[in-house]
């Protein structure tokens, strides 16, 4: 495990994997937030954070490409069948592959600007076997990812600190042209680079630009940081500390969650208070804030017992809590009893199942829904699923029962 604590660090650890091929999955950790990086022969496979602003379907919605009730459906029904929210998004015709292939590129890009905003990380490196029948972001290269980075960096005393003296003069790195090639450089870059000959100082370049000096440095920075340009005097270097027996962060770490809390009695809510009330519940569980999604539908319930819609959320907030997959499988079983005709109760209870491997019973609260609504798409991908899991086993136990004796 390394240790990053500067934007130079960061930057020296991304580029080391600039040349090398093979598939790496970079893991950052530190203040409670876990980031990942998967690298497929120097292309970013995939960006993910367990912070809710670094979400695919958050992004979209802050960027006014989703209506509130669309963002909710999506990740309600993501959260239920485990399915990616992207593919969700597509089925429901919410938006087309080009929109959401666009909406990862922009949630990778922010998720590796998020690193440099608070450069004090553990980075664990591993390999992985990549699965070609996933392609998640198509072709964001991890150069074009780091530019995007190191150009975020805005902090002046930072690019103070990591920029030559005013007193040194810049030259073009060796090999420098190799990089130039691949980065599309800005007007601002072009022109620095464009003065930078082998004999002028930092200072005549930056007097010769007319540029302020806040613009001057911050264009300057990723030039240098990336190893185009350098000081004759002093090079540009940075080395990166080892450190091993670090306890990694849990993945699962949730810092707005809350425990679930048993409710006290209330006054009775008007019908507009209770429908206002229940919308922030599946907003709580759209952005995965499940504890406090579920003591609100607690307090719901104890007003109103009656209303199918609070048990059929609180059992998908439960569902996500460890240790109340009882409670989960209870609370569902009572809004299925008040609306017995609604195919989606039937459909989260079979999920329920499914997940914890209770394959009859999934199956049996599949079919009560495919009763109440044959041309569900969900419910009909849910059974197929299940088939193909029961088909799968079945060929594993068919082969060890009668495989050859050698």
């Amino acid at each position: 495990m390394k240790v990053i604590t500067s934007e130079a660090q960061l930057i020296r650890a991304l580029t080391s994997y600039l040349r090398r091929d093979g598939c790496f999955r970079l893991i950052f950790q530190g203040q409670r937030q876990v980031k990942e990086l998967r690298i497929e022969n120097q292309n970013i496979q995939s960006a993910t954070s367990n912070l809710l602003q670094d979400r695919f379907t958050e992004i979209l919605f802050k960027a006014g490409k989703l209506t509130r009730e669309q963002y909710m459906l999506a990740t309600e029904l993501s959260i239920m069948t485990r399915k990616k929210a992207g593919e969700i998004l597509v089925h429901e015709g919410f938006l087309s592959r080009n929109d959401v292939a666009e909406g990862l590129r922009d949630q990778a890009a922010k998720i590796i600007c998020s690193l440099f905003e608070h450069p004090d990380w553990k980075m664990k490196t591993s390999e992985f076997i990549p699965d070609p029948s996933i392609q998640i972001i198509p072709r964001l290269s991890l150069l074009d990812a780091v530019i995007v980075g190191v150009r975020s960096v805005d902090n002046l005393s930072v690019l103070y600190e990591a920029l030559p003296l005013k007193e040194d003069i810049l030259e073009t790195c060796p090999d420098h042209q190799i990089l130039v090639q691949g980065i599309r450089m800005t007007p601002d870059e072009e022109q620095i680079l464009s003065l930078v000959d082998g004999k002028q100082t930092l200072k005549q370049i930056l007097k010769e630009s007319k540029m302020w000096d806040y613009r001057f440095y911050k264009t300057l920075y990723p030039l240098v940081t990336l190893k185009i340009l350098k000081s004759g005097k002093k090079p540009f270097e940075v080395s990166l500390i080892e450190e091993t027996d670090i306890a990694a962060l849990p993945y699962t770490e949730d810092p707005g969650e809350t425990p679930v809390l048993t409710p006290s009695a209330e006054l009775p809510l008007s019908t507009t208070d209770s429908d206002s009330q229940l919308e922030e519940a599946q907003f709580l569980i759209s952005t995965e804030q499940y504890s406090t999604a579920a003591n609100k539908l607690r307090n719901l319930i104890s007003t109103d017992s009656n209303k199918s819609a609070y048990y059929y959320y609180l059992g998908l907030a439960l569902d996500h809590i460890p240790g109340q997959n009882k409670e989960a499988e209870k609370v569902l079983k009572t809004a299925i009893r008040l609306e017995n005709y609604n195919p989606r109760y039937y459909l989260a209870l079979g999920y329920l199942y499914l997940n914890r491997n209770m394959k009859q019973k999934a199956r049996e609260q599949f079919m009560a829904a495919m009763k109440w609504d044959s041309q569900d798409p969900y419910v009909r991908e849910a059974i197929k699923h299940l088939n193909q899991m029961e088909k799968k086993k079945s060929g594993i136990l068919t082969a060890r029962i009668f495989r050859k004796e050698v």
